[in-house]
């Protein structure tokens, strides 16, 4: 028996047992704790104070979630205190915390932090470091691509040649990151075998790892990959399923964006791709 204090991970993925007769069934277990006698109030800034003030890496991170609960405190009093938590936690080795740095130097998260691309690319680093994690492997590949723009290589390169060598680096992240199980990072592989992105155009396998994201746009976008090879029953089965879970309906690019790939909320699936050697570059989502 385990008990959480407000720290289970969100994006579990669930798969359909008939299409992978390897895996089980996931059971999750959740014991709640009364902490008050009227539950009028939230303490949960109470969790994990005593262990963050002393040191602990992980209960820094957790306790950054709550301090903005804690009564009497002021929106940027807790703002500070957060990111003095985060920092303090990705010097201790919590790659989490790095990646919450790393976006908030991105400034894909809401922080003091100004934005600098350079002290973004060292925190996603150091969370690949401490524990190869797959949201630091994206957000490393998110950078590389989002400088591509910011310092002109895009604007002033002559061929597409110019930044192979970033687009595979990208593509090693985004490989990393989609073996440890983001949902993001496999879509984006599927973007970059099918518009040739550090690696040769290759339909097959894009459409594989579509399929392999689970989410409704790569469901979408597999069942456009059936029906550009006439597959059109196959095409109307995975349109199906991307509308079930939510595909094209009004409120799933603002949820998408909310929960973020099963972390924090505002991790974009749209990377900044360049212009391939078609000069096309893929649809926003």
């Amino acid at each position: 028996i385990s008990t959480i204090q407000s720290n289970l991970l969100h994006g579990v993925k669930v798969f359909d047992l008939k299409d992978n007769p390897d895996k089980t069934e996931r059971w999750s277990w959740i014991l709640w704790f009364k902490d008050s006698t009227t539950c009028e109030k939230d303490y949960g800034y109470e969790w994990f104070e005593q262990c963050a003030k002393s040191g602990d890496p992980t209960c820094q991170l957790l306790y950054a979630t709550k301090v903005g609960a804690i009564p009497g405190i002021s929106q940027s009093d807790a703002a500070t205190k957060i990111l003095e938590l985060n920092m303090k936690a990705a010097e201790g080795g919590e790659s989490r915390a790095c990646v919450k740095i790393g976006r908030a130097y991105m400034k894909t998260l809401p922080s003091l932090l100004p934005l600098d691309l350079s002290k973004a690319e060292n925190y996603f680093r150091l969370g690949i470091k401490f524990s190869n994690e797959p949201d630091a492997h994206y957000g490393l590949g998110s950078v590389l691509l989002h400088r591509l723009y910011s310092d002109g290589s895009v604007e002033n390169s002559k061929s597409f040649g110019d930044f192979n060598s970033v687009l595979k680096e990208v593509l090693h992240h985004l490989e990393a990151a989609a073996f440890g199980g983001h949902p993001f990072a496999m879509f984006n592989l599927g973007m970059a075998h099918l518009y040739g992105y550090g690696t040769s155009v290759n339909v097959e396998l894009a459409g594989e790892w579509f399929e392999r994201s689970g989410l409704p746009e790569g469901l979408a976008a597999r069942a456009m990959h059936f029906r550009s090879v006439n597959k059109v029953e196959d095409a109307k089965i995975w349109d199906k399923r991307a509308g079930a879970l939510g595909f094209g309906k009004p409120w799933r690019q603002a949820a998408r964006m909310q929960t973020g790939s099963g972390g924090a909320g505002g991790v974009d699936i749209n990377l900044r791709w360049p212009p391939n050697r078609q000069m096309k570059i893929p649809p926003q989502w």
